[in-house]
């Protein structure tokens, strides 16, 4: 009875659902038309971008660069942090309780990896693009 009850209130939940939502579906019954209409999207948003350009690439770069660094530095002062209290526990600990806080030191050292290589990779990314536009 419970699930009868569940099944008749999920489906009546998607009646209402689909009846609040009217999607509208225009579909293209040949290739051509698909085509056309993917080059007509294409060449729209290249006009607007030429004519009138959302973003600027200094805009962008002021946004993400700030954000970026405190984003690293927090990180860099978490894994310090981690590091210095699983050294004191690891001195402190047992033989089993060591055990344990080596493998919560491997989960430090890969989290220090991902947020050093990110930002390393970040760095790279940003001098390649950097490089590439200004060749253009």
């Amino acid at each position: 009875m419970k699930i009868a009850k569940k099944l008749g209130l999920i489906f009546i939940t998607i009646c209402i659902m689909l009846n609040i939502m009217q999607v509208k579906v225009e579909a293209a019954f040949s290739w051509s038309e698909v085509i056309s209409g993917g080059q007509n999207f294409i060449k729209q948003g290249e006009d607007d971008n030429n004519t009138n350009p959302k973003f600027s690439d200094n805009d962008i770069q002021d946004f993400v660069v700030p954000i970026a660094r405190v984003l690293t530095a927090v990180g860099t002062i978490t894994v310090v942090a981690a590091f210095i209290i699983l050294g004191i526990k690891y001195m402190t600990a047992s033989p089993e309780q060591a055990a344990k806080i080596k493998q919560q030191l491997i989960g430090v050292v890969v989290a220090a990896v991902v947020i050093f290589g990110a930002a390393i990779i970040w760095k790279i990314m940003f001098e390649v693009m950097k490089n590439i536009n200004s060749s253009l």
